[in-house]
């Protein structure tokens, strides 16, 4: 007789719709790997004077297994399952751009098109027909980190203008997810544990389970977020059953 308490690594292969695999990556700290079971049972009972209520015959059926996740480390791939996304690269070369057009709002930022906006050569900024040039602070700020510009009530600026931004950009490397475009994820799961009880090894494989989000994402939150998935197993066809477990002794 022994307890089960787990320690274990868990890996996750984001397979295509087609059920192809991707490659295998941890998927960081993960807090919960659960697996439920459940039955539904079919009775056949007695109406008869001796045997009314009685329980003649029954029959257990086996319902869908699911599974339970929790993850506290979201990098941008557990972060795409959250959000039902999926992930592209953000490569923005250092340059330079020419009149990028922006209509004016005044007191009110603008997007110029470009983040990371070098100060030093100084962006020009011009009216529509590129024939005046407005002046920093008395007629615009400008956010460099994230590209916005600012014109100033009062300034030379109108609203609604159309002006003219010309400057140089410096180079932008990310990730970048679009939300709500993949309703659910398909997922090959490994699990590589230990029994702490024991020493034995525990290694949990699900060969196809479909995962999707059962909870928020909330980016403002004062505490670390975690991010909690629930999937049902499917049975692929040449197995015996949606999952294996084996205990590998010390």
């Amino acid at each position: 007789m022994s307890g089960l308490l787990c320690a274990g690594d868990l890996f996750i292969d984001r397979l295509t719709e087609a059920g192809a695999s991707t490659g295998m990556l941890p998927v960081g700290n993960a807090t919960r790997f659960e697996i439920t079971e459940s039955a539904t049972r079919v009775q056949r009972t007695g109406r008869g004077r001796a045997n009314y209520g009685q329980v003649l015959d029954e029959v257990a059926i086996k319902q869908p297994g699911t599974l339970g996740i929790t993850l506290d480390e979201i990098d941008k791939v557990n972060l795409a399952m959250a959000l039902l996304g999926d992930t592209a690269a953000i490569a923005v070369s250092e340059g330079t751009f020419t009149d990028a057009e922006v209509t004016a709002h005044l007191g009110k930022r603008s997007h110029i098109g470009y983040r990371n906006i070098l100060s030093d050569p100084a962006p020009v900024v011009t009216n529509e027909a590129g024939d005046t040039t407005y002046d920093v602070d008395d007629d615009y700020t400008i956010d460099f980190r994230l590209g916005d510009i600012i014109p100033v009530d009062g300034g030379a600026i109108s609203e609604g203008d159309t002006i003219k931004v010309s400057g140089s950009n410096g180079a932008v490397s990310g990730s970048r997810i679009s939300g709500g475009v993949k309703p659910q994820t398909k997922a090959k799961l490994f699990l590589d544990g230990k029994n702490l009880a024991t020493g034995e090894s525990v290694f949990v494989t699900v060969d196809e389970a479909t995962i999707t989000p059962d909870g928020a994402i909330d980016f403002l939150s004062a505490e670390f977020s975690a991010l909690s998935l629930t999937g049902s197993m499917r049975l692929l066809d040449g197995n015996t059953a949606p999952y294996t477990v084996d205990v590998i002794e010390a």
